[in-house]
């Protein structure tokens, strides 16, 4: 089946946006939740929707290339298609595009080129957030934490754990200083209001 492409369709901007980076199981999603008051300001990863995720064989067939290409693009109509009640607010993800891009180059070879031709198009689309959260976690918390959930698919990835960790603070440090702020648990959401509407200003004083 062939679907035309709409035109002359005037879409609205994607919502500005705060991303939390972290790695797998330090606590992403269950922080975002606790700082919005408003379900519409949640945009949350639905992994179980990524059909390649868990599933052995058709990742040994295919490589990882469709498995995080089906996360990014995920991540993207996620955005694209939930907005905040007001377009002066802000929406924030349990994931972000910087930390997309990172575990792909730490599973792709050869099929790494053609990640990153979507991944720089998705993003001149949508365009960059307003700002960072970055959930640090020590690594031994973050193997508990994945311990405690359990999920099967991410048994092999304790082993990661450490060297995503490290992988992780360096790209963080290569990021805007200023537009990015290190948290923990224990964030409250009136900070988050104060550093998002510090971005803001900034963002349309630049």
């Amino acid at each position: 089946m062939v679907t035309l492409a709409p035109k002359s369709v005037q879409w609205p901007t994607p919502n500005r946006r705060i991303e939390i980076l972290g790695v797998f199981g330090a606590g992403k999603t269950t922080l975002a939740k606790r700082l919005v008051s408003n379900e519409n300001r949640l945009v949350a990863e639905r992994h179980e929707l990524n059909c390649f995720w868990g599933d052995d064989q058709a990742n040994g067939v295919l490589g990882f290339l469709a498995y995080d290409l089906s996360f990014l693009l995920q991540h993207a109509h996620l955005l694209v298609t939930s907005f905040a009640t007001d377009p002066e607010d802000f929406v924030v993800s349990d994931w972000s595009f910087v930390s997309d891009r990172l575990w792909a180059s730490m599973r792709l070879e050869s099929d790494l080129a053609a990640y990153e031709a979507v991944h720089r198009a998705v993003l001149g689309r949508v365009g960059p957030p307003i700002g960072y959260l970055y959930l640090r976690q020590p690594v031994e918390v973050i193997v508990q934490r994945l311990a405690t959930r359990g999920r099967e698919a991410e048994a092999s990835l304790v082993a990661e754990v450490a060297d995503a960790v490290a992988r992780l603070d360096e790209v963080v440090q290569s990021l805007p200083a200023n537009r990015v702020v290190t948290v923990g648990d224990d964030l409250q959401p009136d900070e988050l209001l104060r550093w998002a509407t510090q971005w803001q200003e900034a963002r349309r004083s630049a």
